[in-house]
């Protein structure tokens, strides 16, 4: 994933990033713990391109990571799953 931005709203986080071609979806998950222990997870359609982060603790520094993934069929017709890196920011709400 590419141009991750994380902006600080009130009591949330509003996070845009560049399209990423042939992908299934995108993974996210945000926490305020830096190890991302206890995480919450969001699935989020291929053609987002921008999510905001509701009902968060005021004035308190989140951790959030996204990452494309991929899923394709081999010769086998097997269904393959390739999961991108992750980009990670952390960002405090106002």
């Amino acid at each position: 994933v590419k141009g991750f931005k994380v902006t600080q709203k009130k009591k949330s986080l509003k996070l845009k990033w560049k399209k990423a071609r042939g992908i299934k979806r995108y993974e996210l998950q945000y926490s305020l713990n830096k190890d991302f222990s206890g995480a919450e997870k969001i699935n989020i359609s291929k053609s987002k391109t921008s999510y905001t982060i509701k009902k968060l603790k005021p004035k308190e520094k989140y951790y959030v990571r996204i990452r494309a993934i991929k899923t394709y069929r081999d010769a086998g017709n097997m269904i393959k799953t390739i999961l991108g890196l992750w980009v990670t920011k952390n960002k405090k709400t106002k």
